[in-house]
């Protein structure tokens, strides 16, 4: 149960770290790939964590399987 809730919550971090930069580039339209804003790098670095600390998919797998497995308990 613990490994599931880590799980969620890597995938949680990973999701907003990816999607917050992401946003933000895209209210800021073009002005977000220049050097001034530092919207790119941030948006580089949440991809380079998602690698680091395990693609979503594979957290979201083993919250999917931990969740299957206490419907199947009941």
């Amino acid at each position: 149960m613990e490994g599931t809730f880590s799980s969620g919550t890597k995938y949680l971090a990973s999701h907003l770290a990816h999607k917050i930069p992401y946003e933000t580039q895209q209210l800021c339209g073009g002005i977000a790939f220049t050097d001034n804003l530092r919207i790119d790098k941030a948006l580089e670095a949440a991809k380079v964590k998602e690698i680091i600390g395990g693609a979503r998919n594979i957290q979201l797998y083993l919250v999917s399987r931990a969740i299957k497995d206490m419907i199947f308990l009941f």
